[in-house]
């Protein structure tokens, strides 16, 4: 009996490395040294010039965004307050259990005194909404003004990703991959080679796209 072959990539994380170089693009910032070690355990061949530009780029982005003070505090104060928002509701929702567990009503009444919910519900929240609202406003301000000349950096990014897509794609025919299988994340749409799967939402910012090619024959209904 014939033994299906391996996939040539690793799909998933080459998904992951697009995701990752597209945030970079919007100074959504994670570790560069990491991603490249991503981007080599891909499995993608001939990526010398790719991690190179990778390695260049991503660390000049992270330099000017974590150059910028008042942005990095903000964002530390974000984290602060969304965790402590986070503590105050399930500390609530904990002293309800324990007073239905034990029928004693002094836990509820505790998750239920106003100065408690005032704290847990409104004022932590609202905190939390306000000092993001800034760090957005600031990281705004960076994208439009190009912190440091990285307008250059923005485009090779751009040039970069385009390049692991069309690799995406160039595998995923021999491979002979379903697109649905394959879709990602994207706060850029200036890519060829994908197809809108679903619009920005409520709960998420971003593109949900699929590479552009033919849903393989053997897979068709």
């Amino acid at each position: 009996m014939f033994k299906k072959s391996k996939d040539r990539i690793n799909y998933d994380l080459l998904l992951d490395v697009i995701i990752k170089i597209d945030m970079f693009r919007d100074m959504k910032v994670t570790n560069p040294q990491a991603l490249e070690r991503m981007l080599i355990k891909t499995g993608v061949k001939g990526l010398r010039e790719e991690l190179r530009i990778l390695r260049r780029e991503a660390s000049r982005i992270s330099s000017a965004v974590s150059s910028n003070k008042k942005f990095i505090r903000y964002v530390r104060m974000a984290l602060i307050l969304k965790m402590a928002a986070v503590t105050a509701v399930l500390l609530i929702i904990a002293l309800v259990i324990l007073t239905l567990i034990t029928g004693n009503p002094i836990f509820a009444s505790i998750a239920l005194w106003y100065p408690i919910l005032l704290v847990a519900i409104v004022i932590i929240p609202n905190a939390y909404l306000i000092v993001d609202y800034y760090a957005r406003t600031e990281l705004q301000i960076m994208k439009e003004r190009k912190a440091r000349g990285l307008i250059r950096s923005y485009e090779k990014l751009r040039e970069l990703n385009q390049g692991l897509i069309n690799k995406l794609i160039e595998n995923a025919l021999i491979d002979k991959k379903h697109p649905k299988k394959l879709r990602f994340k994207l706060w850029h749409l200036d890519y060829e080679g994908i197809r809108i799967v679903r619009r920005p939402w409520l709960l998420g910012k971003y593109w949900v796209v699929e590479p552009d090619i033919p849903i393989p024959e053997e897979e068709r209904k």
